[in-house]
C-alpha cells in the first residue's frame, strides 16, 4: 500500500542520554517537510525505562513509527514488547564495539557476554537496524546474524543546525576565541584535533607529530577535561567544555583538521565523527588509511597515511601548508559532502524508509 506523500508522519525519538548527545541527533534535529519528529526522553536503568515504558505506552499511540536513538540498544526489545508500531533502531554500531575500542581489560570479562546479549535480542527486536557504513553492515550481520533486509546504511552525518546562525543573537566571541586569536599570527599553519584520548585515536603519534612541527605549525587540541596532555608541548593549544558557536570559530581559524592515526582494527569499517565536520567545515583532513571512511571520502579529498606514525602524519601536515594544495582538498571534501553527506541529504533517505515502514505496516 502507497502512503500519500502529503500525509503527516509522527515519529517518536526514544533515548536516555539526550536529544543531541549521539548520531540520532543529524535525524532528529532535522525539519523533514511532513514528517513531525518528538523527542521522548526515557529513564536510564533497564528496569525504570521498562516501568515508565509501560507506564506511558497510551501516549505513544500517536506515533506511526518508533525510533531507538543510539547508543540506547536496549530499549529496542522493551518497545517492542509494550508497543506494535514499527520500531527503527539507529544503532551506528554494535555496543560490543564500542566496549571492545576502549579496550579490554580482564576485570571486566564479566560484562562482555551481557553486552553481546544486549546486542543480539535490541538488533533482532527491531523492524529496521541503522548502521553507520557498508563494512559495518557486512559485520553486523556476520556477528549477530541480522538479515541485509533488516538493514539499511545510514551514514553519521553532522547535526548541521547546530551550527546555523540564530536569528537576532549576534555572535560574541568568547574568552576562549579571543585567547586563541592572540596566539596565532596569519602566518601561523593552524592544525586541529578534536576527540578521545584512546588508542583508536592514535593521540601519541598526534603529539610526536606537533613535537616534530614545534616550529612550523600551531596545534588546536579539544579533549575531554580528565584527558592528560604531556608537559613539554609547547605549541599546543588545550580546550574543552567547547560549544557548538565555539566550535565554529575554531573550525574557521583552524587550516587543517586531523583524524585517527593508528592501527586500530575498528578504522576498518567505522568512521569517524569529525570526517564529516571536516567535510561541512571544508577543511583538509588528514587520517590513517581505513576501508570505512574511503567509502565517502576519495584520495583526492582526504590525505590518508598509508603509515600511521609521526613521521607521515608531519609529513602531510607539510604539505597542506601549501595553500594551494590545501585549497584543491578542501573544495573536494566540500564537494563530496554536500553531495552525498549533508544533514538534508541523509534525511530525505531517512523520510523515505519512513514512508515505507507504515506502508508496510498499514
Amino acid at each position: 500500500m502507497d502512503l500519500p506523500h502529503e500525509q503527516e508522519i509522527s515519529v517518536g525519538f526514544f533515548s536516555f542520554v539526550g536529544s543531541n548527545y549521539s548520531r540520532s541527533s543529524t535525524l532528529l534535529n532535522f525539519k523533514s517537510p511532513g514528517i513531525k519528529k518528538t523527542y521522548v526522553h526515557v529513564p536510564a536503568k533497564f528496569l525504570e525505562s521498562f516501568k515508565w515504558i509501560f507506564k506511558n505506552r497510551t501516549s505513544f499511540s500517536n506515533f506511526d513509527v518508533l525510533v531507538v536513538m543510539s547508543p540506547c540498544h536496549l530499549l529496542s526489545p522493551v518497545l517492542k514488547m509494550i508497543t506494535k508500531k514499527p520500531l527503527i533502531l539507529d544503532a551506528g554500531w554494535s555496543l560490543t564495539d564500542g566496549t571492545l575500542s576502549r579496550g579490554f581489560k580482564i576485570q571486566n570479562l564479566y560484562k562482555l557476554p551481557m553486552i553481546v546479549a544486549i546486542d543480539l535480542i535490541s538488533l533482532h527486536s527491531a523492524n529496521l537496524v541503522l548502521v553507520e557504513s557498508i563494512l559495518q553492515r557486512n559485520r553486523v550481520k556476520r556477528l549477530f546474524g541480522i538479515p541485509f533486509r533488516k538493514m539499511h546504511v545510514s551514514y553519521t552525518g553532522l547535526d548541521e543546525s547546530q551550527f546555523k546562525e540564530r536569528p537576532n543573537q549576534p555572535l560574541i566571541e568568547s574568552e576562549k576565541i579571543s585567547g586563541i586569536r592572540k596566539v596565532i599570527n596569519q602566518t601561523s599553519l593552524v592544525v586541529l584535533f578534536r576527540g578521545k584520548v584512546n588508542k583508536e585515536a592514535g593521540f601519541r603519534n598526534i603529539c610526536d607529530a606537533a613535537r616534530m612541527l614545534s616550529k612550523q605549525a600551531i596545534f588546536i587540541f579539544i579533549l575531554g577535561d580528565r584527558d592528560v596532555l604531556p608537559n613539554d608541548l609547547q605549541n599546543v593549544i588545550r580546550l574543552s567544555n567547547v560549544s557548538p558557536s565555539e566550535m565554529l570559530e575554531i573550525y574557521d581559524i583552524a587550516h587543517v583538521a586531523i583524524g585517527q592515526v593508528s592501527n586500530h582494527p575498528r578504522l576498518k569499517y567505522t568512521i569517524p565523527h569529525k570526517a564529516f565536520e571536516a567535510g561541512y567545515f571544508k577543511k583538509a583532513y588528514v587520517t590513517s588509511e581505513g576501508r570505512g571512511i574511503k567509502e565517502i571520502f576519495t584520495e583526492e579529498s582526504v590525505i590518508y597515511l598509508s603509515n600511521s606514525n609521526p613521521e607521515s602524519l608531519s609529513s602531510a601536515i607539510l604539505t597542506l601548508g601549501n595553500q594551494t594544495v590545501r585549497e584543491t582538498f578542501e573544495d573536494n571534501i566540500w564537494l563530496q559532502y554536500q553531495h552525498s553527506l549533508s544533514q538534508s541529504v541523509i534525511n530525505k533517505q531517512f523520510d523515505c524508509l519512513i514512508r515505507d515502514c507504515v506502508s508496510q505496516s498499514a
